[in-house]
C-alpha cells in the first residue's frame, strides 16, 4: 500500500488504522493525515486518513453528530485540530488561515449577501489587486453561464427561489478559481425535485472544471448518486471509505450495512466451523468462513434479495425461515413486504422483503422466506464483516 508522504508523521495508532483505507495510485490534491478534534469531554473526530485525488468528488456520508460538517471545517481553515496534519498540493496547510486556503465553500444556508445584486455577490471574493473591474465583470458572466442564470446579474437575492441562491453560491464559491471546491449540506433545505436536479448540475460543473471536491452530506442516495468515492462516518471515525458501489454490495461493518439501504438482521451463533446457527429459527446457514466455535454473529441480507413462497424450497443453499406478512408498501417498480418472525419467546422480529408487483398477490398468512447464501452477510460480535 502506498502512503501519501503526509501521513509519515502519524502516531503508531493513526498507523494501525491506515490498512482500513487502500488508498489508488494517483496524484493527490489533499491529503488528511490522523486529524484528531474534541470539545472539552467529546471526542469528535478520532484518527482521520483519507486523500483526495485531482478532479475527484468525495461525500462525507453519515448520520447528525458523527463528524462529518467538523472535518470539512477543519479542512477549510474554519476549525483548528487538536492533532493531525492537513497537505494540499504538497504544501502544510494546517495551521494557515482560511483565507489563503484557496477553498471554495458553499454553505447550507448560501449566505449570500442580501443588499448585493447577484453580479456582486458572486464578484465579493474577487481581489481588487488581481482582478479589474471588466476582468471581473468578465468572470461573472462567464459563472451564470455556468450555472445556466444568464440574466439574474441585477437581482437581488430575496428575487431568487432557493435553488436559484443555491446556485449562485456555488458560482461565488468559484469565482476566484479554488484549488478545492467543499460543499457542506448544500442540498438540505431544497425540495426533493430541485434537489435531484442540482445535485446533477453540481456533479456536471464539478466534471466540467475537473476541481477536485468534497461533499457533506446526511443523504444516502445524494452520496451514492454523485460520489466517486464515499466515506461513510460514524461516531468521529470513518467506518469505510469506497466507491458507492462497493458501500452499498461489499460493506465492511455492519453500521455501513444498516445505514445504507436497508438490511434485515438475524441473530445466531456458530456450531460448526461452516455450520450458522440461528437463534431464533430451526434454520442453518453453511458458509465457507471459519468462526470460532461458539461465537455469536448476526446474518444479514438486504430485501431485494429475499424471496417469499408458500412451499419451503427444497435442497436450497441458504437462508430459509417461516415468516408471516403483515403490510406492504408501494416503492413504484416494486411493492415492500413486512413480514414478522415469531420466536421462542413469543415476540416477533421484523423482516423486509422487495418483490414485483406481480408476485405479491398470493401473499399468504404463513410463507417461507429465503435469500441464497451468496447474498448473505455474515457479521462478527465486533460489527465486523467475515463473508
Amino acid at each position: 500500500m502506498n502512503i501519501p508522504s503526509a501521513l509519515q508523521h502519524v502516531s503508531e495508532h493513526g498507523k494501525s488504522q491506515l490498512s482500513t483505507y487502500v488508498i489508488e495510485q494517483g496524484k493527490a490534491i489533499l491529503e488528511i493525515a490522523d486529524i484528531q478534534k474534541a470539545y472539552q469531554d467529546k471526542r469528535v473526530l478520532e484518527h482521520i486518513n483519507l486523500d483526495l485525488k485531482a478532479g475527484e468528488l468525495i461525500s462525507f456520508l453519515g448520520p447528525s453528530g458523527c463528524g462529518k460538517t467538523t472535518l470539512l471545517r477543519i479542512i477549510a481553515g474554519l476549525e483548528q485540530p487538536d492533532y493531525g496534519k492537513i497537505v494540499k498540493k504538497g504544501q502544510d496547510i494546517t495551521r494557515l488561515k482560511s483565507a489563503k486556503r484557496q477553498c471554495g465553500v458553499v454553505f447550507q444556508n448560501y449566505a449570500l449577501f442580501p443588499n448585493l445584486t447577484i453580479a456582486d455577490n458572486i464578484a465579493f471574493g474577487l481581489n481588487d489587486q488581481k482582478w479589474s473591474k471588466a476582468q471581473k465583470a468578465e468572470r461573472v458572466n462567464e459563472l451564470l453561464d455556468l450555472i445556466e442564470l444568464p440574466d439574474i446579474s441585477a437581482r437581488y437575492p430575496y428575487q431568487l427561489s432557493g435553488g436559484q441562491q443555491q446556485r449562485v453560491a456555488l458560482a461565488r464559491a468559484l469565482a476566484a478559481k479554488p484549488d478545492l471546491l467543499l460543499l457542506d449540506e448544500p442540498l438540505s433545505a431544497l425540495d426533493a425535485v430541485v434537489r435531484v436536479k442540482l445535485r446533477q448540475n453540481i456533479r456536471l460543473i464539478q466534471r466540467q472544471l475537473n476541481i477536485p471536491t468534497i461533499l457533506v452530506t446526511h443523504d444516502q442516495e445524494e452520496a451514492l448518486s454523485i460520489s466517486d468515492r464515499i466515506a461513510v462516518m460514524y461516531a468521529g471515525k470513518i467506518e469505510q471509505l469506497d466507491t458507492p458501489h462497493n458501500i452499498y454490495y461489499a460493506p465492511q461493518t455492519r453500521f455501513v450495512a444498516a445505514f445504507i439501504g436497508n438490511m434485515s438482521f438475524l441473530a445466531g451463533k456458530v456450531e460448526q466451523n461452516h455450520t450458522l446457527k440461528l437463534l431464533e429459527s430451526e434454520s442453518v446457514v453453511t458458509r465457507q468462513h471459519r468462526m470460532p466455535l461458539g461465537a455469536a454473529f448476526e446474518v444479514g441480507f438486504r430485501p431485494e434479495n429475499a424471496t417469499l413462497s408458500l412451499e419451503r424450497p427444497v435442497d436450497f443453499q441458504g437462508l430459509v425461515i417461516k415468516v408471516r406478512p403483515i403490510h406492504t408498501e408501494f416503492l413504484g417498480a416494486k411493492k415492500r413486504v413486512f413480514c414478522q418472525m415469531q420466536t421462542g419467546n413469543g415476540q416477533a422480529i421484523d423482516l423486509q422483503v422487495d418483490l414485483e408487483h406481480q408476485n405479491t398477490s398470493s401473499l399468504n398468512n404463513d410463507m417461507w422466506l429465503s435469500v441464497a447464501s451468496h447474498h448473505l452477510y455474515l457479521f462478527d460480535e465486533a460489527g465486523r464483516v467475515r463473508c
